[in-house]
């Protein structure tokens, strides 16, 4: 049994990752769609359309790789190799400030090894799972290989393997599951390119403010707001973390700083970026977007983070068109029965 044990885990890596290339997939088909319709209105073939998006992908890589990621692998490398002296600063900064106030009436010794313990805790933290992700992003890059025919396969066909399905399902249920299948559609596409456009204004601004005031890292930064600005309601809080943690290092005033610039770009994401740009389709409450978050996060950590959200989107889409269907169904046999 130890034997094989191996083996199991070997294969349930490689279908974790493939989940995660199907993922990535979908989401640039989705982000490069509206480019291949407009394309195809202008009457350029489709097949002509998914080879100019392929070219431009391409070329977009080529461009990250020579020019922007050698700058941000030594922003990355700096960061994670320098925790030891960031920590060593937010401490001398931290007793800077409890010696200032002269805490007095509590027992300092305790307070300060308290604070200094919680603040080597999230530093270190921090640094060690964006080296982890840094790390997992390596491995499962092995993996993309498959992306790129998946990505061609729904480009050229969008959805036609379902479209089969669908067409030997008998009677007046084809009609409902087609429908079921729309919807699903537009709520993801929806959701994701609304989603990677607010993230990428966010994170723009994030980069602009972040280097206007002079925080170190600032790329490194923008670019940690954008993938965590995917994840609705807490990404920005999440990124701002890290910002928040090297500007106290630097002085204090860095850390308000830091705090002006997340508090104005949060309030523009919250009143004008995403309400413009995502409206307010999903109809999720807070409350039930935070027990989302905390779900997606017990059962697939941050990779869950990021899924759990249009998960409940298409689950309540589906439920939706399920009671809508059975309310018509019931309505047409009382108008029968009448």
């Amino acid at each position: 049994m130890l034997k094989i044990l191996p083996f199991f885990t070997s294969f349930f890596g490689l279908i974790s990752n493939l989940i995660f290339s199907v993922i990535i997939a979908q989401v640039i088909y989705y982000a490069a769609r509206p480019l291949r319709q407009f394309l195809e209105e202008r009457k350029v073939p489709r097949i002509v359309s998914i080879m100019l998006i392929f070219i431009i992908l391409s070329i977009a890589i080529a461009l990250i790789f020579m020019f922007i990621w050698p700058f941000l692998s030594q922003q990355i490398t700096e960061f994670t190799e320098t925790p030891k002296e960031k920590i060593a600063d937010v401490e001398s900064k931290t007793m800077d400030i409890l010696n200032a106030f002269n805490f007095t009436s509590l027992d300092e010794t305790e307070l300060k090894e308290n604070m200094i313990f919680y603040i080597r805790e999230a530093m270190m933290y921090i640094v060690k799972n964006i080296s982890v992700t840094i790390s997992s992003l390596a491995n499962i890059a092995s993996y993309f290989i498959v992306t790129p025919f998946l990505l061609f396969y729904l480009l050229k066909e969008d959805y036609g393997m379902f479209s089969d399905v669908i067409d030997h399902i008998p009677g007046h249920k084809k009609k409902v599951v087609r429908k079921i299948f729309n919807n699903i559609d537009d709520t993801l596409g929806l959701y994701i390119n609304g989603q990677i456009l607010v993230s990428c204004v966010v994170s723009g601004l994030i980069f602009a403010g972040y280097s206007l005031i002079g925080l170190n890292y600032a790329f490194v930064i923008g670019l940690l707001t954008f993938f965590f600005n995917l994840i609705p309601f807490c990404g920005t809080i999440i990124s701002t973390i890290p910002a928040l943690l090297i500007g106290f290092s630097d002085n204090p005033l860095m850390a308000f700083k830091v705090l002006a610039v997340v508090i104005i770009v949060h309030l523009l994401d919250m009143n004008l970026i995403s309400p413009r740009v995502v409206g307010y389709s999903l109809n999720i409450h807070p409350i039930t977007m935070i027990l989302l978050l905390v779900l997606g996060f017990s059962l697939g950590g941050i990779i869950g983070l990021f899924v759990i959200t249009p998960l409940y989107a298409v689950l309540k889409s589906i439920t939706g068109d399920i009671i809508e269907f059975r309310e018509s169904k019931e309505t047409k046999e009382v108008a029968v029965n009448e």
